[in-house]
C-alpha cells in the first residue's frame, strides 16, 4: 500500500525545514496467512488488508455513504487436483471397394477436476426477516424489505469483501461428450486420396465458457435445468461445441503430361488439393435484460459473473431466433438475428422475477438456460493447386497458388460475436442498440489468394 505527498517548498524557507520523509500514514496492520504469523513486525510479510463493514451504512440512499473495504482478492485452494479425462470408443471399419474404407463408431469421454479459473465464491445470499441477524432489513410485516441491488455487498458470506471478491481457481469442474462418428476413406490409388468424416455430438460442461463457471449461482455446479422453476445450475452445451461437422479432405494428381519429359515438365506436376468444412453454428447462452440484481455478480463479463436471461411469458427456445438467412440480419438490415420481443429486457414484458423480500432492484436469475440457441453456421472451401517440375535428379521447383475460402462465401458471426470476454455469449440489453442484434462481423476471412514459388534441392 505505497503512499505518496509532493513537497514545493522554497529553499530553506520554515515549511522546508518543517517537512520530514517520515511515512504520513500510520502503517496498515495486515492479516498475517499462517505461513507467516508475524508478517506486520516484519515489514515486508506476506498478508490480506484487514477487512470492515458497518451494517448500519447497508441501506444508505448513495452507495458512496456505505461503509463497507469491498475488498477483490483471488485465491488458489489449499489442494491442486489433476484434471482427468476418461476416454472410449467403439467403432468398426469395413472395405466396400478396392481401396475404399468406411468408419462408424461412437466416441465419448467423461472429465473430472475441469479447471474452474476464477470461480466466484461470495455471491450475495438472500436474506429474510428470520435469517436477519445484522438487521438490515427495513419495513412493517409482511412486508419488509431486506434484499436490494445497493445492499448486496452486505450479504456476501464473507464480509467486507466484494460478491465477485473472492475468486478461486478450482478443480471442480465436470464434463460428458458423447459423439456419432463416420468416416469414408479412399487410400491413395490412381493418383487421388481422400477422406470425408462427419461428426454428431454434444458436448455438456458445467464450465461453458473458456475455463470459468460464473453463470448465476457459481456454486450450483452440475446443476441440470429445472423444468419446474429458474434454471440456476451452469450445466449445458460448452460454448465451442459444434453439434453437426462435416470435414472434406482430399489431393489428386492430375493426370496431364504423362509420356515423355518435356510434356511432363510443361503439363504435368500438377495437384489439386483442399479441405472443406461445412459445421452448425456454437451455442449461445442468452445474458443480462436486468436479471440477477440481487445477488452483485450481474457483471456481463464471464469471468466476474454474469446471470441468465428471463424470457417473456408464452415465449421459449424456438421463438428466439428471427426466420431468415444470416445475410438478411447483418447490419443494416430491419430485422434482427434474435426475436428481441422473446426476452424480458428490464420489464419489457411484464416484471422480472424478484427475489423474496426484495425491492424491484433485487432481481432474481432469469429462467432462460445454458446452450439454448446457435449462432450462424460455416460452409468453408480451402483448395490449392500445385505444379513440381523436376529439373535434375536432385533440384525441383514449386509452383502454388493457394485459395483460402475460395469461393468467398460471407461465414457470419452471431451478434455481439467479437466481443472481448463475452465469446458464446449474448447480452439481451444490447438488443436495443443499433448493433446489439445485427451482425457486424464475419468468422472467416474473405477470400485470400497467396502465390508461391519453391526450390528444392
Amino acid at each position: 500500500y505505497p503512499y505518496a505527498q509532493t513537497y514545493d517548498f522554497g529553499f530553506l524557507s520554515p515549511r522546508w525545514a518543517g517537512s520530514s520523509l517520515a511515512h504520513p500514514f500510520a502503517p496498515i496492520q495486515l492479516v498475517c496467512v499462517p505461513a507467516d504469523p508475524n508478517c506486520n513486525a516484519e515489514g515486508n510479510g506476506l498478508g490480506f488488508a484487514p477487512r470492515y463493514i458497518n451494517m448500519a451504512t447497508a441501506n444508505a440512499p448513495i452507495p458512496l455513504f456505505q461503509v463497507n473495504s469491498g475488498l477483490n482478492t483471488p485465491l488458489l485452494p489449499r489442494a491442486i487436483h489433476t484434471p482427468l479425462v476418461q476416454e472410449y470408443s467403439l467403432g468398426f471399419q469395413y472395405e466396400f471397394a478396392r481401396s475404399w474404407i468406411v468408419e462408424l463408431g461412437y466416441v465419448g469421454s467423461k472429465g473430472i477436476n475441469v479447471t474452474d479459473y476464477n470461480h466466484n465464491h461470495n455471491g450475495a445470499s438472500i436474506v429474510t426477516p428470520a435469517t436477519d441477524t445484522f438487521g438490515i432489513c427495513t419495513g412493517v410485516a409482511p412486508n419488509q424489505i431486506c434484499n436490494t441491488a445497493g445492499n448486496a455487498s452486505f450479504r456476501t458470506p464473507v464480509l467486507g469483501y466484494e460478491p465477485i471478491g473472492l475468486q478461486q481457481s478450482d478443480f471442480n469442474g465436470s464434463s460428458n461428450y458423447n459423439s456419432l462418428q463416420a468416416t469414408v476413406r479412399h487410400q491413395f490409388s490412381h493418383g487421388l486420396s481422400m477422406q470425408a468424416a462427419y461428426t454428431w455430438d454434444r458436448n455438456l460442461s458445467d464450465v461453458f465458457f473458456g475455463n470459468s463457471a460464473n453463470i448465476n449461482d457459481a456454486l450450483a455446479l452440475k446443476t441440470r435445468p429445472s423444468p419446474s422453476g429458474p434454471p440456476h445450475g451452469q450445466w449445458g452445451p460448452v460454448s465451442f461445441d459444434r453439434y453437426q461437422r462435416f470435414v472434406l479432405n482430399y489431393s489428386y494428381d492430375l493426370p496431364f503430361g504423362k509420356g515423355t519429359a518435356a510434356a511432363d515438365r510443361l503439363f504435368g506436376g500438377w495437384n489439386v488439393s483442399g479441405v472443406t468444412i461445412a459445421q452448425s453454428g456454437n451455442p449461445l447462452t442468452f445474458i443480462g435484460g436486468g436479471t440477477g440484481g440481487a445477488y452483485g455478480t450481474n457483471q456481463q463479463l464471464s469471468f466476474q459473473g454474469v446471470t441468465t436471461a428471463q424470457f417473456c411469458s408464452g415465449m421459449g427456445n424456438g421463438n428466439i431466433k428471427s426466420s431468415g438467412s444470416p445475410r438478411s440480419h447483418v447490419i443494416g438490415s430491419t430485422a434482427g438475428y434474435f426475436n428481441a420481443s422473446a426476452f424480458n429486457l428490464g420489464g419489457s414484458c411484464g416484471p422480472l422475477p424478484i427475489v423474496p423480500f426484495g425491492d424491484a432492484t433485487a432481481t432474481d436469475y432469469g429462467n432462460s438456460a445454458i446452450g439454448i440457441a446457435t449462432g450462424p453456421g460455416q460452409f468453408n472451401w480451402d483448395i490449392s493447386m500445385v505444379k513440381n517440375t523436376q529439373i535434375t535428379e536432385r533440384v525441383r521447383v514449386q509452383f502454388r497458388a493457394d485459395f483460402y475460402n475460395a469461393f468467398n462465401h460471407a461465414q457470419f458471426a452471431p451478434p455481439q460475436g467479437g466481443n472481448f470476454g463475452t465469446i458464446g455469449f449474448e447480452n439481451v440489453g444490447n438488443f436495443a442498440t443499433p448493433t446489439g442484434n445485427f451482425i457486424t462481423a464475419t468468422s472467416v476471412n474473405p477470400r485470400l489468394i497467396q502465390f508461391g514459388l519453391h526450390f528444392f534441392f
